[in-house]
């Protein structure tokens, strides 16, 4: 009796083995799955993305007001000193009222944002110092169009 039982024994011996085995390949192909969908997701969203953003908010200006290269440079230097200005303005809201007031996010927007709003318009000021009066007309149609776009994204 013991050597018919024998192979069976050892069959079952086998198949519990191969079936870890199969367990294991099957966690393994899953892990790669989610690992690999991921991935490919991260890459869909980069490319979704990138197809949707319009080319820089800089370049559209001096395509739509044809900059000379001083007013272009000059330009350059106004935007930079905007962002720089923001900067410095979100690193001081950060430091100074957000760790005191977080759950005050409405008030906090309406401290802020007349501080952001008087930066934006010091930068619209010094470019249209810089601007020819035909310069000047297609300036103001640029920010009509770039304020009503902030509004819709505001809105959302």
């Amino acid at each position: 009796m013991t050597t018919f039982w024998w192979p069976l024994q050892k069959g079952i011996m086998s198949n519990t083995s191969t079936s870890w085995k199969a367990v294991g390949l099957v966690i393994v192909v899953f892990v790669l799955g989610i690992a690999l969908g991921s991935v490919g997701a991260h890459q869909w969203d980069a490319r979704v993305i990138a197809s949707q953003q319009r080319p820089g908010i800089e370049k559209q200006l001096k395509d739509d007001l044809q900059l000379s290269p001083d007013q272009a440079a000059k330009v350059d230097a106004i935007i930079h000193d905007v962002h720089a200005k923001w900067h410095a303005l979100d690193v001081q809201r950060h430091t100074e009222w957000d760790p005191k007031y977080a759950p005050l996010n409405k008030q906090n927007d309406a401290e802020w944002d007349p501080k952001f709003d008087q930066v934006r318009q010091q930068g619209r000021n010094s470019i249209r110092a810089i601007l020819t009066p035909e310069q000047k007309v297609k300036f103001e149609a640029f920010l009509k169009r770039i304020d009503e776009e902030r509004q819709k994204q505001q809105g959302r």
